[in-house]
């Protein structure tokens, strides 16, 4: 193994190796797998050039693993003289960087020539990806481009391009490099092979008397056949029950209830109603008469069956019998079986006589031939190709790396990873580590593990036209109001923005400041939701009251009564006592609690006080902190881009000074104006603040007077003497 001076660097808490220069790059063959921050990334949800991705997996399996990135390095630096020119990440490739001392080199080096020729920029000794994606423009003037595909502008023979643009109309199209529809040798094959079936599947009409009825409109005489046949053989059937039972036929000839629902309206020839009767009405003859007593619905048709079918057949004709009828059935069932045998139905609509005009020349032939002329090109369009991923693997190349060896990219800032695809603004903040989710319950199931507070948005554009799923970050500021339904903004990297729902959250803790205030937050929504619950308790039992108290049907006079002899019942002394005395005994153990915290604090020392509430505070605060200090040092994004199909293969930590940068909350600009009083806040009353400057004073008073011995003794004697007052005896 040759020996290379490797840099590593601490980031995100492991050591990465640090991709400086293109020795770097050639030597990754040495480096441990072990030390690579990756093992294996898929090609889709990733901001990076897709077809430099799809080049890269030379398996097309949709993942890239580390094989097939040393197999990119070292075909990409076997055509550039000096690999340092990849650290560079120009989008320019100058012609003098790429290595022609190889065949291979010269033919790439010839094939930036010629594509700058083709796109008018001859003196130009630099080429761009955007000049050789632009295959049009290459290939606009050139007859024959090396693809195995030739258009109508590959030839001068007006007959030829007659013919190429009749196989793209049959057997349809392929693109050619110039952009336009052309044919390869596999459409040209198709195309005559269909030619020689249909025509020969013809002639097998023409030849076969059997088949060969007329010879002139016969899908025109068919379709006539067709429409008729179940009606003639509806007749001959009504025949034949008839001789087999006389009795039946007045039951064949009757419709009295088709009469009965066409006589309710004016009676049409064309009505629905009455094509549903027989084409005629039975009789002792067991033969059809083509011109009386025939349907009004079908008399049209058949006086044209007779017409184009019997009389050419039969000659002129008044009846047609069962046997004559029989003998037309067979005549047309055999051209219905070469009619069900059809080959060549994708040239039919050129017709016979176009199709042996086509095969009678020679034009497969002179086809194929400048198909083959074309190929001659194709180790200079091949050239190109590889001039394509050269330029592509010049551009991405590193940025890959930097992404995949290291996650420099994503840790010094310099530009996002290729895993963050945007930003979300939403709730005063900015989030930048957002990656594209496809499954969010699947991706969910895993994410949790990296102990980051995560929101799934699905976002939207163009009316919903476009949809995709995105997971965001959230590692500042608190989650107060974040919950499912909450909207927002996702900016792409192209700028693009999209309409954002929150539709699913993992909580965690975000930040210390928030595991500060959250035991006091639980307490007051505690209290809040009991508030509510009691309140909401109430007014049920009031309204359940007020409900069976109009229900209620008394008499009046009784309801009077009852009312006198309630207000005639002396009061219940003892019941108020007994609140009065409980109220007592509330307030004296409320007031000797708070004599009891203020007396102790008016024994400290002035400077103690404000340590003895700091230390109540950490002492409610303190295991929330702890705990979520240790959630943010262990936050990990690997389990979040494993969930997406990566196999990290290293701990990707988020501390808190790092997650600050990956969420920005809303500041004022420094040189903003602040005007602070808000004309519709709610105003204090100024009775209310002397209220309480009162009741504060008096308490300090009553420390400051007695002791907490006295006041308990107090509170004590007032409870005694108010139970003496409304004791009562029974």
């Amino acid at each position: 193994m040759i020996e290379h001076k490797w840099q590593f660097v601490r980031l995100g808490g492991f050591d990465q190796v640090n991709i400086r220069t293109g020795k770097d790059i050639t030597s990754l063959k040495y480096l441990d797998q072990k030390l690579w921050a990756v093992l294996s990334c898929p090609v889709n949800n990733i901001e990076i050039d897709q077809k430099t991705l799809f080049l890269i997996d030379t398996d097309n399996d949709g993942y890239i693993r580390i094989p097939e990135i040393l197999s990119a390095i070292e075909w990409c630096c076997s055509l550039l003289k000096n690999p340092d020119i990849l650290i560079n990440n120009n989008k320019v490739l100058k012609l003098m960087d790429i290595n022609t001392d190889s065949e291979n080199g010269k033919r790439v080096f010839l094939a930036a020539k010629k594509v700058l020729e083709n796109t008018g920029k001859s003196n130009v000794e630099a080429i761009s990806l955007d000049d050789i994606s632009d295959t049009i423009n290459i290939f606009k003037n050139t007859k024959f481009n090396g693809d195995g595909i030739i258009t109508v502008q590959s030839t001068d023979n007006e007959n030829l391009k007659k013919v190429i643009e009749e196989i793209i109309i049959c057997v349809g199209s392929v693109e050619d490099l110039s952009g336009l529809p052309g044919i390869c040798s596999d459409k040209v094959n198709l195309f005559f092979s269909e030619c020689d079936d249909f025509n020969n599947w013809y002639k097998e009409y023409e030849n076969n008397s059997e088949i060969l009825l007329f010879k002139e409109n016969i899908d025109d005489v068919y379709q006539l056949y067709k429409k008729i046949k179940t009606k003639i053989d509806d007749y001959f059937t009504r025949c034949k029950l008839r001789k087999y039972d006389e009795n039946a036929t007045n039951l064949l000839n009757s419709f009295e209830n088709i009469y009965k629902q066409i006589s309710l309206k004016d009676i049409d020839a064309n009505d629905e109603n009455i094509g549903i009767l027989p084409l005629s009405l039975i009789h002792n003859e067991e033969s059809l008469n083509l011109k009386e007593n025939i349907n009004p619905f079908w008399a049209s048709t058949l006086h044209t069956f007779n017409k184009k079918i019997v009389l050419p057949l039969f000659g002129e004709k008044e009846k047609i019998t069962f046997d004559e009828w029989q003998f037309l059935k067979d005549k047309f069932s055999n051209y219905e079986n070469w009619l069900n045998g059809k080959k060549g139905i994708l040239v039919e609509k050129l017709g016979i006589n176009r199709i042996r005009e086509i095969l009678s020349g020679n034009y497969k032939n002179l086809l194929l031939d400048l198909i083959e002329k074309d190929k001659e090109l194709e180790p200079e369009t091949k050239a190109i190709s590889e001039l394509d991923k050269l330029i592509r693997y010049y551009c991405f190349l590193n940025t890959l790396l930097n992404n995949y060896v290291s996650f420099s990219n994503f840790y010094n800032k310099k530009q996002k990873a290729i895993f963050q695809v945007g930003t979300l603004y939403i709730d005063s903040r900015a989030c930048e580590l957002c990656i594209k989710v496809d499954d969010i319950s699947k991706h969910s199931q895993f994410a949790a593990r990296s102990h980051l507070y995560i929101i799934y948005c699905e976002c939207s554009r163009n009316n919903g036209a476009e949809k995709i799923n995105i997971a965001a970050a959230i590692t500042a500021g608190d989650s107060d109001q974040l919950f499912v339904g909450r909207n927002g903004v996702f900016y792409d990297c192209q700028g693009r923005d999209w309409n954002a729902t929150v539709v699913k959250i993992i909580e965690t803790s975000i930040s210390l400041r928030q595991a500060f205030w959250a035991p006091y937050k639980r307490v007051s929504k505690m209290i809040s939701e009991q508030i509510q619950k009691f309140a909401a308790a109430k007014a049920k039992q009031r309204e359940e009251a007020m409900a069976a108290k109009i229900m209620e049907t008394k008499d009046k006079v009784q309801e009077n009564e009852t009312n006198s002899a309630q207000k005639n019942q002396p009061l219940d002394i003892a019941k108020f006592a007994g609140i009065f005395a409980a109220i007592g005994l509330a307030v004296g153990a409320l007031g000797t609690a708070i004599v009891s915290i203020a007396k102790g604090l008016f024994s400290l020392q002035w400077w103690q006080i404000p340590l003895v509430l700091i230390g109540a505070m950490l002492a409610v605060s303190l295991p929330s902190m702890i705990l979520t200090w240790f959630k943010l040092r262990n936050r990990n994004i690997a389990p979040l881009l494993d969930a997406n199909g990566w196999a990290v293969n290293a701990k990707l930590k988020i501390n808190i000074l790092f997650g600050a940068t990956l969420t920005y909350c809303a500041k004022l600009p420094a040189s903003a104006e602040h005007i602070i009083i808000d004309p519709f806040n709610s105003k204090k009353s100024k009775w209310r603040i002397l209220v309480y400057l009162f009741f504060i004073l008096a308490i300090l008073f009553l420390i400051w007077q007695y002791n907490a011995k006295e006041k308990l003794f107090f509170f004590s004697k007032l409870t005694n003497y108010l139970n003496n007052c409304f004791a009562v005896k029974k």
